[in-house]
């Protein structure tokens, strides 16, 4: 399987890189990121390759630079076909898919967006490779189902089910499990249904992300940079076989929903409160975006005509929060402040703390920051180093969310790698930055971008078993 997985991955490489410069052979500048792209693409694998060699299965090795084995297979053959004339066939209409109505666009882009993650996620294994992260009862949330008698008494009994729940599920909030429990129960969803109901939930992010993009962009190019967010590695490679795509969906509209009602309507605020808790409800890590959206804020204070109705609407975003839990009590006893301390008595016994030294602070510094980076895409990395200033100035604050946001989870020192899935919901925030640095490059063409991150995804989904 080895063999069969390192043979296809360097024919699609060699018929790739021949493809890739013929077709951009008179534009230098994309021939010089192919380059870099490659070059790098092949320097990780074979740094993971070493590390893994002296330190088989070994934490941090295993964690080091992105969370993956190398593993070489490609048993889902005609996936890899099939992703590769999908990929060609959006090229050949990406043009054509701009000039769409807004609706026809986004329905568009999110059924491609459904259909080319699920194929990434079957080149390993068929249509195995898709679910299965959902069989690892032991690790993962669908090893809570069973608890799951009705919603009402597994949320009251929550706390005290927590020793006998999956590993993973121990440290969160009851969210993503009633989630699955739903499309077991209602929609008849075995492991390979809840996985593509997962990504399918999660693919309509698109639509909360054009419109929270549309605020500070043009239309036209948050087109583009959507194009750019649906070939984002993480986001493909996570969104079939992970269930922070969920909270990647409800995140991204509670965002979008205060921000527009901080704009606009005590309604669309308070709603974007329920959003809110809902996505607390499914991950505590939405906690950590306090940050942002204090950002938000300032911004929305910024340019207000009337400050006494932003303060309005933010109450009614406040409410809309506590209207949630205080519905959620009432109806079930779930006490989501009793399960926090309890998820955190159960992360202190399970993970050790990364202030226990400098080196370890430092160690799980860089773990945190390269899976990220990597999956990020290589190119896009490319353009946001290179940008860097343009985007660190005061006018364009709105351009370095992500930069500021990625930089205080780092400080923070609470992740220990695997960040590629952990901190999906970061990725929306670099979408605008991109849009920034490839407007100012106007003569680049995203066709060649797209291209690059279509390779990047394909190598090391055929090289590297990544987990989720």
């Amino acid at each position: 399987m080895a063999l069969w997985g390192l043979g296809a991955a360097f024919l699609f490489t060699i018929i790739f890189t021949v493809w890739y410069l013929y077709f951009f052979r008179n534009d230098q500048f994309s021939k010089k990121l192919f380059y870099i792209s490659a070059a790098s693409l092949f320097a990780l694998a074979l740094a993971k390759l070493i590390i893994f060699y002296l330190h088989p299965y070994n934490y941090i090795a295993d964690r080091m630079f992105f969370y993956a084995v190398p593993s070489p297979k490609a048993l889902g053959w005609w996936w890899l076909i099939g992703v590769t004339l999908l990929f060609a066939l959006f090229l050949y209409f990406r043009e054509a898919l701009g000039r769409f109505s807004t609706f026809k666009f986004l329905f568009a882009l999110y059924v491609f967006f459904v259909l080319f993650s699920v194929g990434v996620a079957a080149i390993r294994e068929g249509l195995f490779g898709i679910y299965e992260p959902f069989t690892r009862t032991h690790f993962e949330y669908t090893g809570n189902l069973h608890l799951v008698k009705s919603v009402p008494d597994f949320l009251k009994d929550y706390t005290s089910l927590i020793p006998r729940m999956a590993e993973h599920a121990r440290t969160h909030p009851p969210g993503y499990t009633i989630i699955l429990y739903i499309f077991q129960k209602y929609l008849g969803a075995g492991f390979l249904g809840m996985s593509i109901l997962t990504l399918m939930l999660g693919g309509l992010t698109i639509v909360p992300l054009y419109y929270f993009l549309k605020i500070f962009s043009t239309a036209d190019e948050v087109r583009r940079g959507l194009q750019i967010f649906v070939f984002l590695p993480s986001v493909v490679m996570m969104s079939a076989t992970s269930m922070e795509t969920t909270f990647l969906f409800f995140s991204w509209t509670a965002i979008t929903l205060i921000y527009i009602g901080w704009q606009r309507s005590w309604l669309v605020s308070f709603w974007g409160g329920i959003l809110a808790a809902a996505s607390l409800f499914l991950n505590y890590l939405f906690l950590l975006i306090a940050p942002l959206f204090g950002i938000l804020l300032f911004i929305a204070y910024s340019r207000a005509a009337d400050i006494k109705k932003l303060i309005l609407r933010t109450c009614f975003a406040l409410l809309g929060f506590l209207f949630f839990y205080m519905v959620i009590y009432w109806w079930s006893g779930y006490s989501v402040i009793q399960n926090f301390f309890s998820a955190r008595i159960a992360n202190q016994a399970a993970v050790r703390s990364n202030f226990e030294s400098f080196f370890l602070y430092f160690t799980y510094f860089v773990m945190s920051l390269a899976p990220f980076a990597i999956y990020l895409g290589i190119p896009n990395l490319y353009f946001l180093v290179s940008g860097f200033r343009s985007l660190w100035r005061k006018e364009n604050i709105i351009y370095a969310l992500g930069i500021i946001m990625a930089a205080f989870f780092l400080i923070i020192g609470v992740f220990q790698g695997e960040t590629e899935r952990l901190w999906i919901f970061l990725i929306p925030l670099f979408v605008l930055p991109l849009i920034k640095v490839l407007r100012e490059r106007e003569s680049f063409s995203l066709t060649a971008l797209l291209s690059l991150l279509f390779f990047q995804i394909i190598f090391t989904q055929t090289l590297f078993y990544t987990y989720w």
